[in-house]
């Protein structure tokens, strides 16, 4: 019996691991502006927030690869965590080569929220949830 514990303790763990909880469809359900410079307008804001939770779908694989949708147009690429996830850092590479760093704050199986910084000295707080039937 007192192996049990350990071993369902770990069988627990090992269900719920960084990677297993990102890897599913995600949607935004909301953006916050970091913008030191406020090199964008209310409006802009308004548009661009509302672009994103409607338009935009990303997907995370077990293969470190993945798929964003956006208003008809896929995108894929690769993902990876450094070193491990209390490092809190998720990099993502794009189509073009270039690597944009994320800080992931929180991540459960229903939840993501990270931040990721943008051009311009911009960086946006992402708030998602799953997509309903996705892995």
């Amino acid at each position: 019996m007192r192996y049990c514990i350990p071993l369902l303790f770990l069988f627990i763990a090992s269900c719920s691991t960084p990677s297993k909880m990102l890897c599913r469809t995600w949607k935004i359900d909301d953006v916050l502006f970091l913008d030191s410079l406020n090199t964008l307008t209310q409006s802009q804001k308004e548009l661009v927030t509302k672009n994103l939770k409607t338009d935009l779908l990303f997907t995370f694989n077990h293969d470190s690869t993945y798929l964003v949708r956006n208003a008809g147009t896929m995108t894929n690429s690769k993902w990876w965590f450094t070193g491990n996830i209390k490092s809190n850092s998720l990099f993502t590479q794009g189509p073009d080569g270039e690597i944009v760093k994320s800080k992931i704050i929180k991540l459960t199986k229903n939840y993501l929220q990270f931040e990721s910084e943008g051009q311009e000295n911009q960086s946006f707080l992402f708030t998602c949830s799953p997509v309903i039937g996705s892995k």
